[in-house]
């Protein structure tokens, strides 16, 4: 027997019922969808804020080297 399927016999087995109930209920929609080839697991979203407190965003990010930029589109001698 495929190992994976001994783990989750024997979870199902260990978890209190409504829990193994829910689990059956999942597996039972993914063995259907793969039966069906339409299987997609999505990726996992990405939380906004999860960098909060971990970087720095400087005061002057949305203008930073607009002078720079500008020159670059209109050239240095523009006033």
């Amino acid at each position: 027997m495929d190992p994976l399927v001994e783990t989750l016999n024997e979870k199902l087995q260990q978890w209190r019922p409504e829990v193994a109930d829910q689990g059956r209920e999942r597996v039972t929609q993914i063995v259907g969808l793969a039966d069906l080839d339409q299987l997609v697991i999505p990726h996992r979203p990405v939380r906004l804020g999860s960098m909060r407190g971990l970087i720095h965003i400087p005061d002057d990010f949305d203008t930073a080297f607009a002078e720079e930029i500008e020159n670059m589109f209109y050239g240095e001698n523009q006033e």
